[in-house]
């Protein structure tokens, strides 16, 4: 039987963004903390005691407490954003799975959350912490389900699960009906006719449901303003966010936190 575990995020010491001159070195001989390095400009060169790995625009390194390593940077200044945080039980990234180098080039939800962690800590704001534990949970756990889904395995009843997958974690973000439908390995037009029979949706208004329900989820807790939670959600604007929430629930955003706000009272 396989094992499954739990991970329990602490104390966040740090979440900052810095640019390093041309030919930096950074060696750690024991790191102190849980954390991760994700390149947002230039090129450079990771080592550990595995060896070497080349490190662009876009990679994320997933470093543990206790580990020995070094980040060279090559000719051109080197921009990068970096955290230290408490996680628990010891080596929980190794336990989940993560590997230590992931390239998110093709996966701009995480390009997205990494900026939106930094934003959270850098603004200060009421429950700025907790937001923003909230915020790299979420980041682990995706990370966790696109290192573990594999489509070949999912029996051909249940094709659309790896859309179905797709949606719930990058419902913040674009998705079209053929990127999906290609994930399922089914044409498109089958694609839509199995959806729609699955699920009682199409792709998009199933998209727009689970973010809807997020948006919900966001404005009963209270831990966000409405402008944070339409630009969580990958809304242009308060405005388009207001308009689709009170298409889906007859309410405002606004009336529905005051109404649930009321019920908690």
């Amino acid at each position: 039987m396989q094992n499954y575990y739990d991970i329990s995020i602490g104390d966040i010491s740090i979440v900052i963004k810095k640019r390093e001159k041309a030919e930096f070195v950074y060696r750690c001989k024991s790191r102190n903390k849980d954390g991760f390095i994700f390149v947002t400009d230039g090129l450079g060169t990771f080592e550990n005691a595995e060896g070497c790995s080349q490190l662009q625009k876009n990679s994320l390194l997933i470093l543990s407490k206790g580990e020995q390593y070094s980040v060279l940077a090559s000719n051109d200044e080197f921009e990068y954003i970096t955290t230290a945080f408490d996680i628990s039980p010891d080596n929980a990234f190794n336990t989940i799975g993560l590997p230590t180098l992931i390239q998110l080039t093709e996966h701009p939800h995480f390009v997205k959350q990494i900026e939106w962690l930094l934003k959270l800590w850098d603004e200060r704001s009421p429950l700025y912490v907790l937001k923003t534990k909230i915020q790299l949970g979420q980041l682990i756990l995706d990370l966790f389900h696109l290192n573990t889904i594999n489509t070949e395995d999912i029996p051909r009843e249940n094709r659309i699960l790896p859309a179905i997958n797709y949606i719930h974690r990058f419902y913040d973000q674009k998705i079209s009906v053929t990127e999906l439908a290609g994930l399922c390995k089914l044409s498109v037009s089958h694609f839509r006719r199995v959806f729609k029979d699955k699920t009682g949706f199409t792709p998009l208004q199933y998209k727009e449901s689970v973010r809807i329900y997020w948006a919900k989820q966001l404005l009963f807790s209270k831990l966000f303003t409405i402008s944070e939670i339409a630009a969580k959600l990958g809304y242009y604007d308060i405005y388009h966010f207001s308009k689709d929430f009170k298409k889906n629930t007859q309410l405002s955003p606004k009336q529905y936190m005051q109404i649930h706000t009321e019920k908690r009272s």
